[in-house]
């Protein structure tokens, strides 16, 4: 995301040109898994600064479904919501291409409960306790790809008092354990109010709009979802 550029097309309707707009596409999975792909579902980008939500489609639906495109501006910000039946919407952030690309194979992918209640028991954590939280909430959970990325550099919640989320790190011995501010991140999970989301890595930010229920993955700000 470019956290360094000022908000684009403030004010502005959702209009897509054709004549202006790029081709982004690519392959939407649930739960990470290539074997799974979406078909369906909802896939919507909220470009910065517009009022409302471009739909992605399945243009090729009939031969390959789960190969989803959108039209967009070039070089734009965006937030992207996945949603599929029976799952949860999950929420994404990236940078529209300058020219026709697609995005990564496993870039986007809708999440489960089944999914959700894995990872956090693989975290050692009461996965019941989050899926009942998240219910009510908005779960935010993440990894880095920046291996020099401390606990205490993340922050997550309101836009105004965002707090530290729950660390976990893995120590020189190979054992998974909560991390402390100083330790490297392995993951990290924190609950949010309903609205405003937001996450502050090292002083860089992303503001998600989420409902209860909803995840929102922010792993694009590591180099993941791009």
């Amino acid at each position: 995301m470019g956290f360094a550029l000022s908000v684009l097309l403030l004010g502005c309707e959702s209009a897509v040109d054709p004549d202006a707009d790029v081709s982004w596409s690519g392959w939407v999975y649930v739960d990470q898994d290539p074997e799974q792909v979406l078909t369906g579902g909802t896939v919507d980008f909220w470009v910065d600064g517009w009022s409302g939500a471009v739909a992605a489609s399945e243009p090729y639906a009939e031969d390959y479904g789960g190969f989803w495109e959108v039209l967009l501006p070039p070089a734009v910000a965006v937030n992207v919501r996945v949603a599929q039946a029976g799952g949860r919407p999950t929420w994404w952030a990236g940078d529209v291409p300058s020219t026709r690309a697609n995005w990564f194979g496993g870039a986007l992918f809708a999440v489960s409960d089944a999914w959700l209640a894995m990872a956090f028991s693989s975290l050692g954590e009461d996965d019941e306790a989050w899926l009942s939280a998240a219910a009510e909430g908005v779960l935010v959970f993440g990894y880095p790809a920046n291996d020099g990325l401390l606990c205490g550099d993340l922050l997550v919640g309101v836009p105004d008092a965002p707090e530290a989320p729950l660390c976990w790190v893995v120590d020189e011995s190979g054992v998974l354990r909560v991390g402390e501010a100083a330790d490297p991140v392995s993951w990290f999970a924190a609950m949010a109010e309903p609205g405003e989301v937001v996450v502050n890595v090292a002083g860089a930010t992303e503001v998600w709009t989420a409902e209860a229920g909803e995840v929102i993955l922010p792993w694009y700000l590591f180099g993941g979802g791009s």
